[in-house]
């Protein structure tokens, strides 16, 4: 009979309606296990602490504050970790004291395992076909920034979620979605710098200003919840920024080109610090007028502007780096497509010496921030390969949203 429902259509509806009811029991059940672990502290404790303050009303940029419950955990150093983002980050981190911290850490590694899974989603459908979904997974899988990030809690993969959201709106002309997502890309805002000035430039060329209005609602949704909870925040965290972050927060030699510079100038110049950034800013100036007349394209240029950003950033943590997943997935496709071309196999061989250092400093070096200094400088060159490379062996192919 036309229209009937077999009883193998019916059982297969029933497995369709149990199957995400069974993988919320398997991770409840994974997260309650985990729980009971004795877990290393992580930056993800100034999270945790942050949130209890909020949830009670409390400024969750209070450094006393902070040490009080930190030392509870465990957190033995003189100062608090403390997150000094602006506070329309505060709303993503609200959860995290809903918990104990041993189970919120848990449901915090979890959550940054799928968002960083849908971030290579989003970007492999913007520059690969669906059958060399693998090549994406594999690239990202051993990106070293990526590891570092979730390893060490940080907010990492809703930043990445921002910018392959981004990319993914972008493609499809949703510009007020992908205004919205913009936030979260400027919870580290001096990572991407040259980002800005392409999107001021962009949206004035192209008078797409729903990405500014989505992006000025999305803010202003994010800081209405976090002033809902403490309606001083702004005044509370530049507080924490201009007095008690300059009195307390230790200058500290990180994963940059600019902070290898200092030390080797004796630490005391900060000229690297401004002309670095200056540098890029005239790069891509000549860039952009150079290509003035040609169409710009976000799934080609983002990447790239991240990349500079990345090498030329006054201040960076090595998770910082995860900004650079765009090139890796957009180098991985270019690699597949151009396969087994030697200048793909050159890229590939280039890639993963990167890799292979980078995990090496990582696990033998006792400070690891400054021993990073060059990664995002290599990074670049791999990728500028790619595109090269790769793109000019590769032969012409449809869309990969197509």
């Amino acid at each position: 009979m036309l229209g009937a429902v077999t009883d193998e259509q019916a059982r297969q509806r029933v497995t369709d309606r149990l199957r995400p009811l069974l993988a919320l029991a398997v991770v409840t059940v994974l997260v309650a296990q985990l729980a009971r672990l004795e877990l290393p502290l992580d930056d993800y404790e100034a999270y945790w602490a942050a949130s209890r303050l909020l949830l009670r009303g409390h400024d969750p940029y209070d450094l006393d504050a902070l040490l009080a419950l930190q030392r509870g955990l465990g957190h033995t150093e003189e100062l608090p970790q403390v997150m000094w983002n602006a506070p329309f980050a505060l709303p993503l981190i609200l959860p995290c004291g809903l918990a104990p911290y041993a189970a919120s850490r848990v449901a915090w590694l979890l959550a940054s395992l799928v968002l960083v899974l849908a971030t290579v989603e989003l970007l492999w459908r913007s520059y690969g076909p669906p059958r060399d979904r693998l090549v994406g997974l594999v690239a990202a899988g051993v990106f070293v920034p990526v590891v570092t990030t979730i390893k060490d809690g940080q907010l990492g993969p809703w930043m990445l979620l921002g910018l392959a959201g981004f990319l993914g709106c972008a493609r499809a002309g949703r510009w007020w979605l992908a205004g919205a997502l913009l936030p979260l890309v400027a919870i580290k805002p001096h990572s991407v710098h040259l980002l800005w000035p392409a999107l001021a430039l962009w949206c004035a060329r192209t008078r797409q200003w729903r990405v500014v209005a989505g992006g000025a609602l999305s803010t202003g949704v994010l800081l209405g919840v976090a002033l809902l909870f403490d309606p001083q925040v702004l005044a509370h965290h530049r507080a924490a920024l201009v007095v008690k972050g300059l009195q307390f927060v230790e200058v500290y030699p990180t994963a940059t080109l600019a902070s290898r510079l200092r030390l080797a100038l004796g630490w005391d110049p900060t000229w690297p610090l401004v002309v670095l950034p200056a540098l890029a800013w005239v790069w891509f100036a000549a860039r952009a007028w150079a290509r003035r007349r040609a169409p710009f394209d976000w799934q080609t240029e983002l990447p790239l502007l991240v990349a500079v950003s990345l090498v030329s950033a006054p201040y960076a943590w090595s998770h910082h780096l995860v900004f650079a997943l765009p090139a890796v997935v957009h180098a991985a496709a270019l690699t597949r497509a151009a396969w087994p071309r030697p200048g793909a196999k050159l890229v590939l061989a280039a890639y993963a010496l990167v890799t292979v250092a980078a995990v090496g400093v990582s696990l033998t070096s006792d400070d690891r921030e400054p021993d990073l200094w060059w990664l995002a400088t290599a990074y670049l060159p791999v990728y500028l390969l790619a595109r090269r490379l790769a793109a000019a062996d590769a032969p012409p192919r449809c869309d990969a949203a197509a």
